[in-house]
């Protein structure tokens, strides 16, 4: 299905993942690099020899997942990749979706890891419109959303249409900039449109004008999206308010 496309995927001693190999190199038919690492340090070193589209590892229970993906993330040519971890909880999955991970699936279920593949490899993308994506999102009480170059939104969860007061249908397609105000807006312009593939990631905040007036100060995540030739696809923003934080 993909004879040019390569997947790294990358186990603990115990060879967690061996099953899930077996299966992409089955199902998947695309390039199968399988390594089982002891050595956590040893992991991007790894990747950045491999120049592979699409890392799957499995964070084990003594690794420090969040701070493994970043390092994955910085290594990696494509940027794409698929945690898996024993039960992960809501919670596991935001973070590690902040930290630049393309998707969190639980080490048991072989299927929906195969889909996230399939859907990773066929997107070119982070395959940020799965079903298990957008489960995690929708419940998050952190404003998550997702926009083009021009700062029009693409998606944004329930959290943040609350936060506005309004529907979905009444964010997509505007863009979020008329929330902040306007002495600050060149300045977050700058911060985003500066997110290259390299550095993809910045967090930052400014002060946000609700429905009502009022201004709330919030925290953002913002990461930019790019295809396996470098060129931007959209942004990602996570989002919390951090008001009380400042005062």
């Amino acid at each position: 299905m993909y004879p040019a496309l390569r997947i790294l995927v990358i186990d603990t001693p115990q060879q967690e993942l061996a099953d899930l190999a077996r299966a992409i190199k089955t199902e998947v038919t695309a390039q199968l690099d399988y390594h089982a690492v002891a050595e956590e340090a040893d992991v991007p070193a790894l990747i950045a020899e491999t120049a592979c589209d699409l890392v799957v590892y499995y964070g084990g229970e003594e690794q420090d997942t969040h701070r493994l993906t970043q390092h994955v993330r910085r290594a990696s040519r494509s940027g794409h990749i698929l945690v898996l971890l024993a039960e992960p909880t809501v919670d596991q999955a935001v973070t590690l979706m902040r930290a630049g991970s393309c998707g969190v699936v639980d080490k048991h279920d072989t299927r929906q890891a195969l889909d996230l593949v399939c859907d990773v490899l066929t997107t070119e993308a982070t395959g940020l419109a799965t079903s298990i994506y957008q489960e995690i999102v929708e419940n998050q009480t952190e404003l998550i959303c997702r926009y083009d170059g021009d700062f029009r939104l693409l998606f944004v969860n329930k959290a943040y249409c609350e936060w506005h007061e309004t529907t979905a249908e009444a964010l997509i397609g505007q863009t979020f900039l008329n929330t902040i105000p306007e002495n600050e807006r060149a300045q977050t312009i700058a911060k985003i449109r500066n997110l290259t593939a390299e550095k993809p990631v910045e967090v930052s905040s400014h002060a946000e004008i609700r429905p009502d007036g009022s201004l709330r100060v919030t925290e953002w995540t913002d990461r930019a999206i790019f295809n396996a030739s470098g060129e931007l696809i959209e942004y990602q923003g996570v989002g919390r308010d951090i008001t009380e934080r400042e005062d």
